[in-house]
């Protein structure tokens, strides 16, 4: 099975990597989309969505509370409160990490979401595998895609790791910055382990390292 990390980095806004997924699903290209499967992080589902890509999963990390520090904004009712996400709720299922409180877990049931628990590193809980997050959704669900789902080959898009969309939010570069180094550490642990590289799939950003290989949707498709 092949993987695609959806992020919500710039790059997945600005190039055209998703029109070619959903050029490729409207014309039933079964060359092209043969054992794919998509997760998006949580923020870009809505997105993915209105491009009439339907993700088989999307990942929630963290418990997107109101948060004083990124304006009280209520995370789960802006990524999730949509009318195009409700239509589609049935059809994907959410990895949820137990930072994700049981009260927002029933909501998002209620939409119709299938949910399943993962034990993101450093929460406690003795479900396994331990999904090593690295602070990001993006990164949850390259682990998940490779831990839990078992896929041969992942690729990544929107996986910026810059201060732009989603990043934006951090008003102090360290913190971006650690959460970089953590993820460029922990995919050339994973390239290690596994032997396995990453395929990023969009050039912008700072996602590039040992353990990540640049190609295009194309080429990726092909493979």
């Amino acid at each position: 099975m092949k993987l695609i990390v959806i992020g919500a980095g710039q790059s997945a806004y600005d190039e055209n990597v998703l029109d070619v997924i959903s050029d490729a699903k409207k014309r039933n290209d079964t060359e092209k989309l043969k054992d794919l499967q998509i997760i998006s992080t949580d923020r870009i589902l809505k997105y993915v969505l209105e491009h009439d890509i339907i993700p088989e999963y999307t990942c929630i990390q963290e418990n997107l509370y109101p948060h004083l520090r990124f304006g009280k904004k209520d995370y789960l009712k802006e990524f999730f409160d949509h009318d195009i996400v409700r239509k589609y709720a049935k059809q994907i299922k959410i990895y949820y990490s137990q930072q994700l409180r049981w009260y927002r877990t029933k909501l998002l049931k209620e939409m119709g979401f299938e949910m399943t628990l993962f034990n993101r590193h450093g929460c406690g809980g003795n479900l396994k595998p331990v999904i090593v997050t690295c602070g990001h959704c993006s990164m949850a669900c390259v682990e998940i895609g490779r831990y839990i789902l078992k896929a041969d080959m992942i690729a990544v898009i929107g996986m910026d790791m810059d201060l732009t969309k989603s990043w934006k939010l951090y008003e102090k570069t360290t913190i971006a910055d650690n959460m970089l180094q953590n993820t460029i550490r922990r995919t050339a642990t994973s390239f290690v382990d596994t032997g396995k590289s990453l395929y990023n799939l969009t050039r912008k950003g700072r996602f590039h390292c040992r353990g990540v290989e640049e190609t295009n949707i194309d080429e990726f498709l092909k493979m």
